[in-house]
């Protein structure tokens, strides 16, 4: 995979943040994922099921969690001027609350600092130590959709290429990411409960892959199955 990865950060390709903004796409359209079929029978199935997303509760869980580790962050660092709530919906838009995000990850410590800092319910407390614990910030390839996750190729401690299987939140990623199949990003995936998932934000490069490198990624999928896909950090 690095270099696949290598030779793909050779082209002039610059990240996209990838938010909750939806594509309208008509039932009988062409499937964005790049299968080939038409959406009503394909990504539209996996949307309709809601199995590839947290119930709406855990959806709540997470977010509330989430804003409430942003907004300490940001009272701590000074990162943008406004105040981030533990509440979702949430007024603070995505692209704010990403400066935040990317300030966390530079220093995860402050995940611990907001434990000591703070008397939080049971749950929320034991869902940020698993994030501070196990959390996994890297680059990615989404390969495949499957009714209960999108597959995506990364790489362990030892740099060999593995499968995890990663939930959407609000909505599953098929229907988040609306693009063709395989696709490159950077995220932080989090264990949630017995899932995984991602800390809300992804970045990827809005550009495709030639018949060779999606070949090369069919190769890498089937190799990393061996091995099963990985639906959970710990």
């Amino acid at each position: 995979m690095m270099k696949i990865l290598q030779e793909y950060h050779q082209e002039n390709t610059f990240p996209e943040i990838v938010t909750q903004k939806r594509i309208k796409v008509g039932q009988n359209d062409p499937c964005p994922c790049g299968s080939g079929k038409k959406y009503k029978k394909c990504c539209r199935l996996t949307e309709d099921a809601k199995t590839a997303q947290p119930s709406q509760s855990e959806c709540v869980l997470f977010y509330e969690t989430w804003y409430g580790l942003m907004g300490f962050v940001n009272e701590r660092e000074k990162v943008i001027g406004a105040t981030i709530k533990p509440v979702y919906p949430n007024p603070i838009n995505d692209e704010q609350v990403y400066k935040v995000r990317e300030v966390l990850w530079k220093n995860p410590k402050l995940i611990d600092d907001y434990l000591d800092t703070v008397t939080l319910p049971y749950e929320k407390a034991d869902l940020l130590k698993s994030w501070r614990n196990h959390y996994k910030k890297d680059s990615f390839f989404i390969v495949d959709y499957l009714p209960e996750y999108a597959v995506m190729i990364g790489s362990n401690e030892q740099k060999d290429d593995r499968l995890f299987g990663v939930k959407g939140i609000s909505r599953s990623l098929s229907d988040a990411m609306q693009r063709e199949l395989p696709i490159q990003l950077d995220t932080a995936l989090l264990p949630f409960r017995d899932k995984i998932i991602y800390d809300s934000f992804m970045s990827a490069m809005p550009v495709g892959f030639a018949q060779g490198a999606k070949a090369a990624f069919r190769e890498m999928y089937k190799n990393a199955l061996e091995h099963g896909i990985a639906t959970r950090l710990e």
